[in-house]
């Protein structure tokens, strides 16, 4: 046990880490709040089926407990959870611009000589009616290759096997059915139609 679990007073830890870091305390003290487990955080960290794996627990107004399992598991999971919890506004702002802000980062990519990029939603429609989207598409003419995307994204799944495993099949399911429908699309209307539009 004395090999996972080691505590700190709160003030020379964060003056340390601040030292460490050339960075201020009080900026690493709010930092560091995403980082602990406290009183006005268990709820939201413990109330549902993951486990909760926290880098840092507040033991008092004063002492930190610093368990190693905490940084060493994935402390990404807790920090995203309680930057969610915090944040709330600022995680769905961010979470709604997302798409945007991957077209414009592939945009920049395909920003080659050649390239022809269409960095929109493209929807692709039949009988007036919309079938599918491409999320991003780019045309190299000269050796006539066409890039499509469809940007998919999950939320991270903690511990949770059977959580895991059903967001890795929903993934992959809608992925293959995207690729089927722009493959019909494109046989029954062919590549020049998919270009004027």
């Amino acid at each position: 046990r004395n090999l996972l679990t080691t505590y700190s007073p709160r003030q020379d830890f964060i003056d340390s880490l601040a030292g460490y870091m050339g960075a201020d305390r009080q900026e690493i003290a709010e930092i560091l709040k995403c980082f602990t487990l406290n009183g006005d955080n268990l709820d939201v960290h413990t109330s549902g089926a993951a486990t909760t794996w926290a880098p840092l627990v507040q033991a008092s107004a004063e002492t930190l407990i610093l368990p190693v399992y905490g940084l060493e598991i994935n402390p990404f999971l807790f920090l995203l959870t309680d930057l969610r919890y915090r944040y709330e506004a600022d995680w769905f702002r961010l979470a709604n611009n997302r798409e945007a802000r991957w077209i414009a980062e592939l945009d920049l990519l395909f920003a080659q000589p050649g390239w022809c990029t269409y960095p929109r939603n493209l929807r692709l429609r039949e009988g007036g009616k919309e079938v599918t989207e491409i999320d991003f598409g780019g045309n190299q003419q000269a050796s006539n290759e066409l890039a499509v995307f469809q940007l998919k994204w999950q939320h991270p799944v903690g511990m949770d096997n059977r959580g895991r495993r059903s967001a890795g099949k929903n993934l992959v399911d809608d992925s293959n059915r995207w690729v089927e429908t722009v493959n019909s699309w494109l046989e029954r209307n062919g590549v020049n139609a998919l270009m004027q539009r």
